[in-house]
């Protein structure tokens, strides 16, 4: 199938109308403008046809997108399941090649069989599984994360603590010095008047 943003709306344009379609309707293999979907949706044959919007449509795998209920030899709908080829046929196809088949089953029997298979039951069970798994590996990842970034915090911390250890103690070291230095160019100054003076004194005798 197209993409969405070029699909036009196959009811509309059998009438040579160009219409933007916003639906698909795989039961039907066609996509659906707003008018025409309503019209769809109240046949009484579409009843049970389930429906997605384009947009969402288009965000499925492509091997689920190119699938369809349609036969691509025949182009005639799939009503048959034939379990020995295990595959889908449609009227042609079971009276040219599976007429032999010993094992045929309507579409609609094969799903409802599936529905009430145990297999289905232990695919859902495994699938809750993964689900529970994949929700705790999420939350563990989560949880791993907020540690992460409370270690980060913390040793952030840790590192400008230390900072201001180390500069209020050069702090206190530049004052001791400075103090200490002031002190000897204070008595260095004091000796040396002293010296100039002496040596005025005796210059005067």
């Amino acid at each position: 199938m197209e993409s969405s943003s070029s699909r036009f709306c196959d009811n509309c344009e059998h009438r040579h109308i160009s219409t933007d379609a916003i639906t698909w309707c795989p039961d039907c293999d066609e996509a659906f403008c707003l008018e025409c979907i309503d019209h769809h949706d109240a046949l009484k044959f579409a009843k049970f046809h389930k429906t997605i919007k384009l947009n969402e449509f288009d965000k499925l795998p492509s091997f689920i997108k190119d699938t369809s209920v349609y036969c691509r030899d025949h182009d005639h709908k799939c009503e048959f399941y034939c379990c020995s080829h295990r595959q889908c046929c449609c009227n042609v196809c079971l009276k040219e090649s599976h007429f032999q088949c010993e094992k045929l089953e309507t579409i609609q029997d094969v799903v409802k069989n599936v529905k009430t298979s145990p297999a289905l039951e232990d695919i859902e069970n495994d699938l809750k599984c993964i689900m529970f798994n994949l929700d705790s590996l999420i939350k563990n990842r989560q949880e791993n994360k907020t540690r992460i970034n409370d270690q980060k915090l913390a040793r952030m911390e840790e590192i400008k603590n230390v900072r201001k250890l180390i500069n209020d103690k050069l702090d206190e070291m530049e004052k001791s010095l400075n103090d200490t230095m002031k002190s000897d160019v204070k008595e260095l100054s004091s000796d040396l008047d002293n010296f100039l003076q002496d040596l005025d004194v005796h210059k005067g005798t």
